[in-house]
């Protein structure tokens, strides 16, 4: 991070100069924003070429969600060509709402800044759909006495729709989210439902990442849960959602629960929520103390831990970040200080 910073400084130093005019005639004029790019190419490809040394090289990771539903954006803060440099990873929110030009940049910020792009298959979040639509299917009276689909299928069809569209719309990878349930004390008919549900899902988690190596598997949610512990091999991730803790001492709760045997202690990221739109909300993205979530993850990331190495952070729903009134996303780019320090700290 230390020459990433210089070579910024020094293109905004060049910017600046090029700003400079010597002409006070008072005019209407259309203003053009210049691109950084065109202002100084040579300085800028230099720092690019860094930016990608720094991403191949090891580091804690900066993960990110990113809400891209609205398909065509109407301020910077709704695009992800605005999204931090630094970021490793967009987990984009609506992994179907992609155009021509959403395509076109995130081929570009692959290119040339090493962002890579997945998108999250979660398990509750289909089991939740599930649950609604058979609801409303049993309440016309028509459908009283006729069969619905199997949870179990519904989840088949679903996962497998979800795959297709890493390769149509050329994602890096897929986040696989699991929670699933502590097992020991359920009843035996309960127990065999949601392991042969948590089987059939994870099983197909891991049989797309064996058969496309060249994508990028990320598990989120609780490993001790998990069953089969083969898919923690296959992730290159496993991300611990720490969304409700308000302390570093909650997530490092979160984080000793899936310390069991089978999962791997050096791909931990713990996963928390950034600050909302919603002024009047003190308590989304924040700890004790109005301290904010991802700074205080950040911290207790980068630090050095007995039973484990943490891999890095995730950070979720970020766009919020951009309209800060300091700067934009100011909360984001400190908290990648925090975890890889620059030569301001």
């Amino acid at each position: 991070m230390k020459y990433i910073t210089f070579s910024m400084v020094c293109l905004s130093i060049a910017i600046t100069f090029t700003f400079c005019s010597c002409n006070t005639d008072v005019e209407t004029i259309k203003i053009n924003e210049p691109e950084i790019s065109t202002q100084n190419a040579k300085l800028y490809d230099n720092y690019l070429t860094k930016l990608r040394d720094y991403k191949a090289s090891k580091h804690k990771i900066a993960m990110a969600w990113f809400d891209n539903s609205h398909l065509y954006p109407n301020s910077q803060g709704q695009q992800i060509k605005a999204i931090p440099d630094s970021i490793d990873y967009i987990v984009l929110t609506n992994p179907y709402s992609i155009n021509k030009e959403n395509l076109e940049n995130m081929i570009k910020l692959r290119e040339k800044k090493s962002m890579k792009f997945l998108y999250e298959i979660s398990f509750e979040k289909i089991k939740a759909v599930y649950t609604l639509q058979k609801k409303a299917f049993f309440e016309v009276p028509e459908n009283k006495n006729k069969k619905y689909k199997s949870f179990n299928d519904y989840l088949t069809d679903s996962v497998k729709t979800s795959f297709d569209i890493c390769s149509k719309y050329n994602y890096d990878g897929i986040v696989i989210s699991y929670n699933g349930k502590f097992k020991l004390y359920m009843e035996d008919s309960d127990k065999k439902l949601l392991s042969e549900w948590e089987n059939n899902f994870i099983g197909m988690a891991m049989n797309w990442a064996k058969k496309h190596i060249d994508k990028t598997l990320i598990f989120q949610g609780k490993p001790q849960n998990v069953i089969n512990k083969e898919i923690f091999k296959l992730s290159k991730y496993i991300i611990i959602p720490c969304l409700e803790e308000v302390s570093e001492a909650g997530v490092m709760k979160c984080i000793n629960s899936a310390v069991v045997e089978g999962v791997p202690l050096n791909k931990f990221l713990p996963a928390v929520m950034m600050y909302t739109f919603d002024t009047t909300d003190s308590k989304t993205g924040y700890w004790v103390g109005k301290k904010y979530a991802v700074l205080g993850a950040a911290k207790w990331a980068s630090a050095q831990h007995e039973l484990y190495d943490i891999a890095g952070l995730a950070m979720i729903n970020i766009n919020s970040d951009y309209y800060h009134p300091s700067f934009t996303y100011p909360v984001v780019r400190k908290a990648i200080n925090i975890l890889n320090p620059s030569i301001k700290n």
